[in-house]
C-alpha cells in the first residue's frame, strides 16, 4: 500500500506531535493543546460524589474516579461533562485539596 511524506505542521510556531501534544497537556496548556488537536482535549472517567465542599461553598464540583487518558496540570478546569445528566457546567479540580481556615488550598501530591 502506497503513502506519502507530508512536511511537518506547524502551529504558532511549534510543529505539531503527540509529544508536544502530551507535554502541553501536562503543563495545564490546555489552549495550546486544543489548538494542536483541531478539539479540546477530553478526558474520561466516571464521576463520584466527594466531600461535598464546592458545593458548601456555591462551586459545584465534578470529582472524576477511573480516569484512563492524560489528566492535565493541577488546577481548576471549566468542564462540559459528555451525559445531559448534568444541568450546569462544574469545574473539575486536579489534587488534593484540604480545607483550612474557611479556605480552599492547592497542596501539590
Amino acid at each position: 500500500m502506497p503513502f506519502e511524506v507530508v512536511e511537518p505542521v506547524e502551529i504558532a510556531g511549534q510543529i505539531v506531535s503527540s509529544s508536544r501534544i502530551r507535554w502541553l497537556v501536562s503543563a495545564g496548556r490546555l489552549d495550546e493543546a486544543a489548538a494542536m488537536l483541531g478539539r479540546p482535549y477530553r478526558i474520561r472517567g466516571t464521576v463520584v460524589r466527594g466531600a461535598g465542599r464546592g458545593a458548601q461553598l456555591g462551586y459545584p464540583t465534578a470529582n472524576v474516579a477511573q480516569i484512563d487518558t492524560l489528566l492535565p496540570g493541577e488546577g481548576i478546569y471549566a468542564a462540559r461533562p459528555a451525559s445531559r445528566a448534568f444541568g450546569i457546567r462544574p469545574p473539575s479540580v486536579w489534587g488534593p485539596i484540604p480545607l483550612q481556615r474557611g479556605r480552599l488550598k492547592v497542596e501539590p501530591t
